[in-house]
């Protein structure tokens, strides 16, 4: 149904943390893809909007963000952007936004971060099982 490759999304991320990432939108968490290179960030976050048909991603959605609005990370609501990777390097862990999942596309990695509310580590949102094996 879709009109472009997913290539570039299953290049990146091994199957396991495409589900990660697409159990992680269906609760609508605030996810950040990031990568060294500009042009990953966009086929990839599409190929996961287009994953989760038949719903529909109804937070913000900015397939690429200049580094200069690093300040929509703080955001309230859920969202799904792509920001270059220096940001991990730059950024200590300790001073990034509560409630982020942190996607690098370039290690194939998956850091679900800390929940807003409680504090306390993220756990891995649950898909039910029958479906994942497939």
């Amino acid at each position: 149904m879709a009109n472009f490759s997913f290539r570039p999304l299953f290049a990146a991320l091994s199957v396991p943390n495409v589900l990660l990432v697409i159990g992680c939108l269906l609760q609508e968490n605030k996810v950040a893809l990031l990568s060294s290179q500009y042009a990953l960030l966009t086929p990839v976050a599409e190929a996961l909007v287009s994953l989760m048909f038949p719903f529909r991603w109804q937070g913000l959605y900015i397939p690429i963000i200049p580094y200069a609005m690093l300040d929509i990370l703080d955001s309230p609501v859920p969202f799904l952007l792509g920001l270059h990777r220096r940001y991990l390097e730059e950024v200590l862990p300790s001073r990034r936004p509560r409630g982020v999942v942190y996607v690098d596309l370039d290690t194939d990695s998956v850091h679900l971060g800390y929940d807003e509310e409680t504090n306390s580590p993220r756990l891995t949102p649950s898909l039910p099982e029958k479906d994942v094996r497939k």
